[in-house]
């Protein structure tokens, strides 16, 4: 008896489970290849659930404000420095972000990052997605899409895969 109830209690798991995976778009690996506006190279882009919003790499930041709104420029520079774009974008929000606790120090500090809205492209699909920037020049992805991306983009991640899809989406669609 107590074997057929963990039958049952497994394929009832199942049952339910099913549909969830079915509505998941595809599958993406812990890095994958994504594109951005102006930029016409893919990017290597580290897709992490452990972050609620994603990151992209910004350096030389000029806040500024126009009409009664606030817009940001920063460059963005790939790692190996080849892939260089000057962006102007409306900043959407702030958020504060715990920096690490540098030695000696008692206390975790508060950082407020801007946040932005840009268009990003995995494999065929294009999502408006909110980024923190932050001068990511010495990490190895340039952009992060955390939780909130993944789910807009509705994928499940196989954190030991990598590059599983490619962006084929065009230029006008991340400008539109």
């Amino acid at each position: 008896m107590k074997q057929r109830t963990t039958k049952n209690v497994i394929i009832t798991s199942l049952l339910i489970m099913l549909p969830l995976l079915n509505s998941a778009n595809s599958i993406i690996g812990a890095v994958e290849h994504t594109k951005i506006p102006f930029i016409d190279e893919s990017i290597r882009t580290r897709i992490d659930s452990g972050a609620k919003i994603g990151a992209i790499s910004g350096f030389d930041l000029d806040i500024f404000n126009k009409s009664g709104k606030d817009y940001i420029s920063f460059t963005f520079e790939s790692p190996k420095g080849h892939i260089r774009h000057r962006f102007t974008l409306p900043i959407a929000r702030y958020i504060h972000i715990k920096e690490r606790r540098t030695q000696g120090s008692e206390q975790n500090k508060l950082a407020k990052r801007p946040v932005i809205v840009l268009p990003v492209c995995v494999g065929h699909t294009v999502k408006k997605v909110e980024l923190s920037i932050l001068d990511r020049r010495n990490f190895m992805y340039p952009i992060l899409l955390g939780r909130d991306a993944i789910i807009k983009f509705n994928r499940l991640i196989d954190p030991a895969q990598r590059f599983i899809t490619k962006p084929t989406c065009q230029e006008s669609e991340l400008t539109q």
